[in-house]
This record gives C-alpha cells, sequence and structure tokens, in this order.
C-alpha cells in the first residue's frame, strides 16, 4: 500500500489485474493517492481509538508478563501468568471479532483511510452486477458512491487511468461532499 503523507510525490502503480484482489489493491492505492493529493496531510490509517486501546493494553500485559518472568519465581506467580495469558488471548480474540463486527457492519466493506478533516472514514468493496461475472462492474465508497470500472479501467483491465479516476473522485466524492 502507499504510504501515508509522504513528502515526494511518487504516482501509485496503476498497472493491473491478475485477480480481483490485485484489482482492489490497486484501485484502493490509486484511491489513497488522490485523496492525499487532494487532503494533503489530512488522510490518515484508519484506525480507531478502540482498537489502539486494545493493542496497547496487549504491549502492558506482555511487558508485565515478562517482568514476572524474568524476576520472580514462575512456580510462585503461576497463576498470575495464567491470568495474563488469559486475558492477552481475551483482548486478541475481540480485536479480531472488533475487524470482523466493523467489516459486515460496513456491507463487507474494507476501512481504507480517514479523513481528519471531516472526520471521515472510507470503507471501499468491489461489487459486481451478477455473482457469475468474472470482473466486478463498479467500486462502491462508502456503500453510497458508485464509480464504474469502465469510466476509468480500460477494457483489458490491464491499467487505471489515474486523470480520469481521479476527475470521478473530484466530481462524484469531494464536490459532492462540500456541496
Amino acid at each position: 500500500m502507499l504510504s501515508f503523507n509522504k513528502s515526494e510525490k511518487k504516482l501509485p502503480n496503476v498497472k493491473i489485474i491478475s485477480n480481483k484482489g490485485q484489482l482492489l489493491n490497486t484501485i484502493n492505492e490509486n484511491f489513497q493517492h488522490i485523496l492525499t493529493d487532494i487532503y494533503d496531510k489530512d488522510i490518515v490509517p484508519p484506525q480507531n481509538d478502540i482498537y489502539i486501546t486494545l493493542q496497547f493494553i496487549l504491549i502492558t500485559i506482555s511487558a508485565i508478563a515478562f517482568y514476572i518472568n524474568t524476576k520472580c519465581n514462575f512456580d510462585q506467580y503461576k497463576h498470575i501468568q495464567w491470568i495474563l495469558t488469559s486475558l492477552f488471548f481475551l483482548i486478541n480474540i475481540s480485536c479480531y471479532l472488533y475487524d470482523n463486527i466493523v467489516y459486515y457492519k460496513n456491507n463487507k466493506s474494507k476501512p481504507l483511510c480517514r479523513n481528519l478533516s471531516n472526520n471521515m472514514v472510507y470503507c471501499t468493496k468491489i461489487e459486481y452486477k451478477d455473482n457469475k461475472d468474472k470482473w466486478p462492474e463498479y467500486y462502491l465508497i462508502n456503500n453510497q458512491t458508485k464509480l464504474y470500472l469502465r469510466d476509468f479501467i480500460d477494457n483489458d483491465y490491464k491499467s487505471i487511468d489515474y486523470e480520469k479516476f481521479k476527475k470521478l473522485i473530484q466530481r462524484d466524492l469531494v464536490n459532492k461532499k462540500h456541496n
């Protein structure tokens, strides 16, 4: 993926496509790059504060367990070790469940990035006209904005027209949000 807020203006990869997963990743990389161009330093990873707090608690539990393991007799404190280990796995599982709940709550869209200027998380996915189709019909942003792939991807699915994609994002997403 594209790193956030780099000072140099390196264009994202526009070459596609050997499978649907690579298609979504390439479109997402271009979408993120366009948003970074438009909003400058306001585009950040989509981490939620709850998730970050849970990760911090995991690190703290690991540090406490390591300290007890190195400084104290394990037999004397093994019940504390088991409690910490259980808590560690419980929080790890809750992080996994949280990710899945957010994924299904957003209609199977994955969070891509967050815009600090309007506090919006962009979730994206590709949709098919018919489940039997080999290639998707459109790119869906936040389950609202549809960008048809034929408007910015070559017919043979080999590359993205970056300028067309940027114009579509400007017209259908950015300008509508500001109006």
